[in-house]
């Protein structure tokens, strides 16, 4: 339910969109401090001239609102993306600590929510008579020009609209599916099946988050790889507190089925 009166956003609302053009202050101020049903009333009894800026200043403060939480990952790790040939997909954020990067290949998918894991991409070995580094470590030992292994490289794969909390640790040779919440302080290693709960130390899968069938339908959806537009269509029911009304609105939805070359069943 809307608020009766909202005059007072009305009027902040008109004041930012007549504003001058670095309007950013204002409208966090704006949006902070206000009921958020109160700020998009407001914007519709707004002069309808200005609603295009205001659309524009949202966006802008979006994108600053996603550089509190580190910003899109495949940004802030673009040098080594492109020096070890990672593969971080698109609207994954989050500032995630890669250890041992040139070990292995990293593999990031879509949607994604990190928080600032520790992801190793190798290990010291443990089948020989030490574990020190002695190849690394070159420089202090001319007997490494023999040749020799200290480290084991294994790759870490990571799906899509996968949460990862707080200081969790991806171990080498993880394989996280899509849809997965790994819960924080968590340490991940093997394989986790898609849409599961894995949580502590060792991480074990406490559960599904639905049922089978549910998971097999997200799965063949994959609306992480939808255009933005629809994605934006969809949002209300991507965040609805019931599963059900998405299911429907895709099984009937003439864009989604043209994506799998389907076409809405008749009413």
């Amino acid at each position: 339910m809307l608020p009766q009166d909202v005059s007072p956003s009305i009027s902040a609302v008109q004041s930012l969109l007549e504003g001058p053009d670095d309007g950013q202050p204002a409208l966090a101020a704006l949006i902070e401090n206000l009921d958020p049903a109160e700020v998009r009333q407001a914007w519709l009894r707004s002069d309808p001239v200005a609603r295009g800026r205001f659309i524009d200043l949202v966006r802008e403060y979006s994108r600053t609102r996603i550089q509190r939480f580190g910003s899109y990952t495949a940004d802030l790790l673009s040098q080594q993306i492109q020096m070890f040939g990672w593969s971080i997909g698109e609207k994954t954020y989050g500032r995630p600590l890669i250890l041992e990067p040139s070990l292995g290949r990293l593999t990031i998918g879509r949607y994604c929510s990190l928080a600032d894991p520790s992801i190793i991409l190798g290990n010291h070995t443990v089948r020989t008579p030490s574990t020190y580094p002695f190849m690394t470590l070159w420089f202090d030992w001319p007997g490494t020009a023999v040749g020799g292994i200290d480290h084991v490289a294994r790759d870490v794969v990571i799906g899509n609209d996968v949460w990862i909390g707080h200081q969790a640790i991806i171990l080498p040779g993880a394989r996280i599916g899509d849809g997965c919440v790994i819960g924080a302080g968590t340490i991940v290693s093997g394989t986790i099946p898609p849409y599961s709960i894995c949580v502590g130390n060792p991480g074990r899968v406490r559960s599904t988050r639905f049922a089978p069938e549910v998971v097999e339908f997200l799965l063949k959806v994959r609306w992480w790889d939808w255009p933005d537009a629809l994605v934006d269509r969809f949002i209300p029911l991507l965040i609805g507190a019931d599963m059900h009304p998405f299911i429907e609105a895709v099984l009937k939805d003439a864009e989604v089925l043209g994506l799998y070359g389907l076409a809405p069943e008749p009413s």
